[in-house]
C-alpha cells in the first residue's frame, strides 16, 4: 500500500521511464523474473545487475554466478539454451541475429561464440550517455561530436586540448558525463577497447570515449525526478 501511494506521487513521464527501464533490464538478463517490480528501488537494482552482467567478459564461472541455473558446478553449461542466450546478450545488437543464425544452422558452435565474448581486451561495454538531443531509438547511433576536452599527459603532467570528434559515455551512474540540460538518458554500446591507453578523461576512470558511433541499447526521457530516484549524478 505504501509503495502504491508513493508511486501515485510520481509524474507520468517518470512512471513511463521506470517501466521502460525495467523492461529493458529484464530483456538483458536471462532468467529475469517477468513479474519483477518497476518501482524505483527495484529498477535501480536491475540496472546495476545489467551492468555487472554485460560488462564482465564471459566465462562459465560468470554465467554460474550471474544466472545461477546449474544444478552443480561440475555440469558443463555449453549445451544449454540459457548459456547460449547469456553469450548472445553480451554481443553488440548488430551481431546478435547473425550469431543466432550461425548457431541454429550449425555453422558455428557455442564454443566459438564463447571465444569471441570472453576476451578481456575486446567486446561490449555498456555505458550511460546523457544528452539534450534526440538521437533516435534502439539500434540507432550516438555519433561522435567535436568537443574541446582538456587532458593531462600522464608522462609530462602537462595539460593539452583535444578537439577530435568523440562520443562520451560513463560507466558509473554517479559519474555522468555530459550536458546537465540533458533530456534523454541512453544506454549505449561502447567497447572494452575504449579503456586502453589515454582514453580515460578523469582519474576515477568512469568516463570514457569512443571514436566510433555508440549504438543505442535503450533510451528514456530524463528528468530531475528520475535522476533523484535512481541515484544518477553528474561528474
Amino acid at each position: 500500500m505504501k509503495s502504491e501511494k508513493y508511486e501515485q506521487l510520481l509524474s507520468p513521464e517518470t512512471k513511463s521511464a521506470l517501466n521502460q527501464l525495467a523492461e529493458f533490464a529484464r530483456e538483458q538478463l536471462p532468467g529475469a523474473d517477468e513479474g519483477e517490480e518497476s518501482d524505483p528501488a527495484s529498477v535501480k537494482k536491475l540496472i546495476a545487475r545489467v551492468f555487472m552482467y554485460l560488462n564482465e567478459p564471459a566465462s562459465r564461472e560468470h554465467f554460474r554466478r550471474t544466472v545461477g541455473i546449474l544444478a552443480s558446478p561440475e555440469e558443463e553449461p555449453t549445451d544449454t539454451d540459457e548459456f547460449q542466450e547469456y553469450l548472445i546478450k553480451k554481443l553488440p545488437l548488430q551481431l546478435q541475429m547473425r550469431w543466432r543464425d550461425w548457431l541454429d544452422s550449425g555453422e558455428k558452435e557455442t564454443e566459438d561464440l564463447l571465444k569471441v565474448v570472453s576476451r578481456p581486451d575486446r567486446g561490449l561495454l555498456l555505458g550511460f550517455h546523457v544528452s539534450p538531443n534526440d538521437f533516435g531509438e534502439v539500434g540507432q547511433q550516438v555519433r561522435p561530436g567535436v568537443t574541446d576536452d582538456i587532458f593531462v599527459d600522464p608522462e609530462t603532467g602537462k595539460e593539452y586540448h583535444d578537439t577530435n570528434a568523440k562520443a562520451w559515455y560513463s560507466l558509473d551512474a554517479k559519474h555522468l558525463y555530459g550536458d546537465k540540460r540533458a533530456r534523454y538518458l541512453y544506454f549505449v554500446e561502447g567497447s572494452r577497447q575504449d579503456l586502453e591507453g589515454r582514453r580515460h578523461y578523469d582519474r576515477t576512470n568512469q568516463s570514457v570515449y569512443s571514436y566510433s558511433p555508440l549504438v543505442i541499447r535503450a533510451k528514456v526521457s530524463l528528468s530531475q525526478e528520475l535522476m533523484d530516484l535512481l541515484g544518477l549524478r553528474f561528474a
